[in-house]
């Protein structure tokens, strides 16, 4: 039931940083709240005992098998009186990584389940981009005001990691418009963050890490932004894609982006995973970018980035 309840947690979740909602989710998870109080007060009313991650059944009869509980002979048994089997995989050549990531997926099949971008963390995080990354999500004082708290499962480092691969497979085409290049992949996020990770892992990060720094350096009224209001991640990777293309540094209102969206003061393309709506995000933004709505997010000159 835990397990259970962590997915549909990460599955809204995902899908709330993608501004999209899932109805459903707080009906099923409430249902799943109330059969784990069910099986907790059972434990309590019948065997006198709290639920605990660490619990089995021994004969319909149920155990604590968490650590502190047990009997030093216990303790000294499983500390001491096992042997742990170690496999190591040594991967050569320029696709290594995507061969470690190949193996992690094919494993990661029992216990907790790790996630794609969990599985990639582990893979890259020893490249200069990653550390680049880590170091730029702990301490830029603009993201930190505009995320909040620092993630524990790293969910805004993945969000900059997103901003940087989406910026890395678009560009102006013959037509003048902002779009995503021809990939030589299925289109989806964890491709294109995957596929950014690689091509990147050897080379300087300086000049990524520089571009992130510039634009939410240039954000202001960050303060005045409310908790109801928040800022629409998708809308801002979109921004944050249109004035790198463009080259243009100037002073963002954050209150006015705050106003981008389907339903809100500023009409904004409906926020979707697929490629067609990705597209449309990159294009609406490269307008309001250019000066080709009737509103600014912009607040005066360039900023010294």
């Amino acid at each position: 039931l835990r397990e259970k309840r962590e997915l549909l947690d990460k599955e809204y979740n995902d899908a709330k940083e993608r501004g999209e909602h899932l109805e459903v989710h707080s009906r099923d998870r409430d249902e799943i709240n109330k059969k784990m109080d069910q099986i907790s007060e059972e434990l309590r009313t019948i065997h006198g005992l709290e639920f605990t991650e660490y619990f089995i059944e021994e004969n319909k009869i149920p155990i604590d098998i968490t650590f502190s509980k047990l009997s030093d002979n216990d303790k000294n048994r499983i500390k001491y009186d096992r042997e742990l089997y170690v496999t190591e995989i040594n991967c050569m050549g320029l696709e290594a990584k995507k061969i470690y990531i190949n193996i992690f997926t094919l494993l990661n099949s029992a216990g907790k389940i790790l996630n794609k971008q969990e599985i990639r963390n582990g893979v890259y995080y020893e490249s200069e981009l990653y550390k680049a990354l880590s170091e730029f999500n702990l301490n830029n004082k603009n993201w930190r005001k505009l995320y909040g708290k620092v993630s524990n499962v790293s969910k805004d480092l993945e969000l900059l990691l997103k901003m940087l691969s989406l910026a890395y497979y678009s560009d102006i085409n013959e037509l003048e418009k902002l779009n995503l290049k021809e990939l030589d992949f299925p289109f989806n996020w964890s491709n294109i963050m995957l596929g950014f990770s690689e091509n990147t892992q050897t080379g300087d990060a300086s000049s990524y890490i520089r571009d992130l720094k510039m634009f939410f350096d240039s954000l202001n009224n960050i303060e005045k932004l409310s908790a109801k209001a928040g800022c629409n991640m998708a809308v801002l990777e979109a921004l944050f894609v249109a004035t790198n293309k463009r080259k243009i540094n100037k002073k963002i209102d954050v209150l006015v982006i705050s106003e981008l969206g389907e339903g809100k003061k500023h009409e904004f393309p409906k926020i979707a995973s697929n490629k067609d709506s990705v597209n449309k995000r990159l294009e609406a933004a490269d307008k309001i970018v250019m000066g080709m709505e009737e509103f600014s997010i912009f607040l005066g000159d360039a900023c010294n980035g």
